[in-house]
Protein backbone atom coordinates (compact mmCIF):
# COMPACT_ATOMS: atom_id res chain seq x y z
CA UNK A 1 0.00 0.00 0.00
CA UNK A 2 1.22 3.31 -1.50
CA UNK A 3 1.21 5.16 2.52
CA UNK A 4 0.67 8.67 1.52
CA UNK A 5 -0.46 11.26 4.01
CA UNK A 6 -4.13 10.84 2.82
CA UNK A 7 -3.95 7.00 2.38
CA UNK A 8 -3.32 7.29 6.60
CA UNK A 9 -5.76 9.76 7.14
CA UNK A 10 -8.53 8.21 5.12
CA UNK A 11 -7.63 4.84 5.99
CA UNK A 12 -5.21 3.88 8.86
CA UNK A 13 -6.77 6.81 11.09
CA UNK A 14 -10.24 5.64 10.89
CA UNK A 15 -10.21 2.58 11.90
CA UNK A 16 -9.07 2.97 15.32
CA UNK A 17 -12.04 5.69 16.22
CA UNK A 18 -14.62 3.45 14.43
CA UNK A 19 -12.84 -0.03 16.72
CA UNK A 20 -13.37 2.51 20.04
CA UNK A 21 -17.05 3.26 18.89
CA UNK A 22 -18.13 -0.06 17.96
CA UNK A 23 -16.38 -1.05 21.69
CA UNK A 24 -18.02 1.65 22.99
CA UNK A 25 -21.35 -0.30 22.12
CA UNK A 26 -20.68 -3.20 23.26
CA UNK A 27 -19.48 -1.96 26.44
CA UNK A 28 -22.83 -0.39 27.00
CA UNK A 29 -24.95 -2.63 25.66
CA UNK A 30 -23.89 -5.83 26.43
CA UNK A 31 -24.34 -6.97 29.93
CA UNK A 32 -27.99 -5.97 29.78
CA UNK A 33 -28.68 -7.23 26.86
CA UNK A 34 -26.98 -10.99 27.58
CA UNK A 35 -28.92 -10.73 30.63
CA UNK A 36 -31.92 -9.84 29.16
CA UNK A 37 -31.59 -12.84 26.25
CA UNK A 38 -30.46 -15.10 28.24
CA UNK A 39 -33.11 -17.63 27.77
CA UNK A 40 -33.60 -17.03 24.83
CA UNK A 41 -30.53 -17.39 23.25
CA UNK A 42 -29.25 -21.15 25.45
CA UNK A 43 -33.24 -22.24 23.97
CA UNK A 44 -32.51 -21.44 20.51
CA UNK A 45 -28.83 -21.34 20.19
CA UNK A 46 -27.88 -24.59 22.35
CA UNK A 47 -24.79 -25.07 20.75
CA UNK A 48 -23.56 -21.63 21.74
CA UNK A 49 -24.41 -22.29 25.17
CA UNK A 50 -20.70 -22.69 26.22
CA UNK A 51 -19.81 -19.68 24.48
CA UNK A 52 -23.13 -17.60 26.02
CA UNK A 53 -22.58 -18.28 29.47
CA UNK A 54 -18.76 -17.26 28.81
CA UNK A 55 -20.61 -13.72 27.95
CA UNK A 56 -22.43 -13.90 31.16
CA UNK A 57 -19.64 -13.81 32.91
CA UNK A 58 -18.48 -10.64 32.20
CA UNK A 59 -20.14 -7.55 33.78
CA UNK A 60 -19.59 -3.83 32.48
CA UNK A 61 -16.39 -3.33 33.70
CA UNK A 62 -14.75 -6.73 32.57
CA UNK A 63 -15.72 -5.52 29.16
CA UNK A 64 -14.25 -2.34 29.09
CA UNK A 65 -11.13 -3.72 30.41
CA UNK A 66 -11.30 -6.34 27.22
CA UNK A 67 -12.28 -3.62 24.68
CA UNK A 68 -9.51 -1.54 26.35
CA UNK A 69 -6.91 -4.61 25.48
CA UNK A 70 -7.95 -4.79 22.15
CA UNK A 71 -7.84 -1.11 21.40
CA UNK A 72 -4.43 -0.96 23.25
CA UNK A 73 -3.20 -3.71 20.85
CA UNK A 74 -4.63 -1.95 17.54
CA UNK A 75 -3.02 1.32 18.71
CA UNK A 76 0.18 -0.59 18.89
CA UNK A 77 -0.33 -2.08 14.79
CA UNK A 78 -1.16 1.54 14.14
CA UNK A 79 1.92 3.44 15.61
CA UNK A 80 4.12 0.70 13.99
CA UNK A 81 2.87 2.06 10.72
CA UNK A 82 3.71 5.77 11.83
CA UNK A 83 7.15 4.48 12.72
CA UNK A 84 7.43 2.62 9.49
CA UNK A 85 8.26 -1.24 10.46
CA UNK A 86 8.46 -3.24 7.77
CA UNK A 87 5.41 -5.57 7.34
CA UNK A 88 3.19 -3.46 9.66
CA UNK A 89 0.74 -1.93 6.97
CA UNK A 90 0.49 -5.88 6.07
CA UNK A 91 -0.36 -6.97 9.92
CA UNK A 92 -2.48 -3.75 10.41
CA UNK A 93 -4.48 -5.18 7.26
CA UNK A 94 -4.74 -8.96 8.62
CA UNK A 95 -6.36 -6.48 11.88
CA UNK A 96 -8.72 -5.20 9.40
CA UNK A 97 -9.84 -7.72 7.53
CA UNK A 98 -10.69 -9.58 10.99
CA UNK A 99 -12.72 -6.55 12.71
CA UNK A 100 -14.39 -7.19 8.99
CA UNK A 101 -15.46 -10.71 9.96
CA UNK A 102 -16.14 -9.31 13.55
CA UNK A 103 -18.73 -6.93 12.32
CA UNK A 104 -20.33 -9.38 9.68
CA UNK A 105 -20.81 -11.55 12.27
CA UNK A 106 -23.10 -9.12 14.02
CA UNK A 107 -24.75 -8.42 11.08
CA UNK A 108 -25.62 -12.63 10.73
CA UNK A 109 -26.34 -12.39 14.58
CA UNK A 110 -29.44 -9.70 13.94
CA UNK A 111 -30.77 -12.18 11.20
CA UNK A 112 -30.58 -15.26 13.30
CA UNK A 113 -31.98 -13.37 16.55
CA UNK A 114 -34.47 -11.03 14.43
CA UNK A 115 -33.66 -8.16 16.97
CA UNK A 116 -31.06 -5.60 17.60
CA UNK A 117 -28.03 -7.78 18.84
CA UNK A 118 -24.91 -5.04 20.79
CA UNK A 119 -22.53 -3.80 17.96
CA UNK A 120 -24.84 -4.04 15.12
CA UNK A 121 -25.48 -0.04 14.91
CA UNK A 122 -21.60 0.65 14.62
CA UNK A 123 -21.39 -2.31 12.65
CA UNK A 124 -23.38 -0.90 10.44
CA UNK A 125 -22.37 2.21 10.40
CA UNK A 126 -18.55 0.85 9.85
CA UNK A 127 -19.45 -0.24 6.60
CA UNK A 128 -18.79 1.93 4.09
CA UNK A 129 -14.93 2.07 6.15
CA UNK A 130 -14.77 -1.56 5.71
CA UNK A 131 -15.49 -1.46 2.06
CA UNK A 132 -13.01 1.08 1.38
CA UNK A 133 -10.47 -0.41 3.28
CA UNK A 134 -11.34 -3.75 1.79
CA UNK A 135 -10.96 -2.69 -1.91
CA UNK A 136 -7.90 -0.83 -1.00
CA UNK A 137 -6.03 -3.97 0.84
CA UNK A 138 -7.61 -6.79 -1.52
CA UNK A 139 -5.73 -4.66 -4.57
CA UNK A 140 -2.65 -3.99 -2.79
CA UNK A 141 -1.71 -7.73 -2.06
CA UNK A 142 -1.20 -10.43 -3.78
CA UNK A 143 -3.37 -13.57 -2.50
CA UNK A 144 -1.18 -15.53 -0.59
CA UNK A 145 0.01 -12.61 1.35
CA UNK A 146 -3.37 -11.15 1.45
CA UNK A 147 -4.74 -14.65 3.30
CA UNK A 148 -2.13 -14.98 5.33
CA UNK A 149 -2.22 -11.75 6.75
CA UNK A 150 -6.67 -12.74 7.48
CA UNK A 151 -5.91 -16.02 8.25
CA UNK A 152 -3.21 -14.35 10.79
CA UNK A 153 -5.46 -11.53 11.76
CA UNK A 154 -8.20 -13.49 12.36
CA UNK A 155 -6.36 -15.79 14.41
CA UNK A 156 -4.87 -13.08 16.30
CA UNK A 157 -7.77 -11.38 17.06
CA UNK A 158 -9.12 -14.85 18.32
CA UNK A 159 -6.52 -15.55 21.09
CA UNK A 160 -6.52 -11.73 22.13
CA UNK A 161 -10.37 -11.28 22.55
CA UNK A 162 -9.78 -15.07 24.79
CA UNK A 163 -7.01 -13.56 26.46
CA UNK A 164 -9.06 -10.07 27.39
CA UNK A 165 -12.01 -11.59 28.33
CA UNK A 166 -9.69 -13.21 30.84
CA UNK A 167 -8.11 -10.23 31.90
CA UNK A 168 -11.49 -8.25 32.06
CA UNK A 169 -12.88 -10.98 34.13
CA UNK A 170 -9.82 -10.88 36.54
CA UNK A 171 -9.28 -7.70 36.61
CA UNK A 172 -12.97 -7.09 37.44
CA UNK A 173 -13.36 -9.37 40.08
CA UNK A 174 -10.25 -7.67 41.74
CA UNK A 175 -11.40 -4.31 42.08
CA UNK A 176 -14.67 -5.32 43.44
CA UNK A 177 -13.02 -7.20 45.48
CA UNK A 178 -14.45 -10.66 45.02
Amino acid sequence: MNMSALTFLYVVLPFPVLFFLHGLEEIVMAKRWLERHREKLLTRFPRFGVVIRHLLKLDTLAFAIAAAEEFVVLLIATATIIADIPYSILVWSGLVMAFALHLIIHVVQVFLIRSYVPGIVTSMLSLPYILYAGNMIVHTYHAIPLIVATLGGIAFMTGNLLLAHHLGIKLSDILHKR
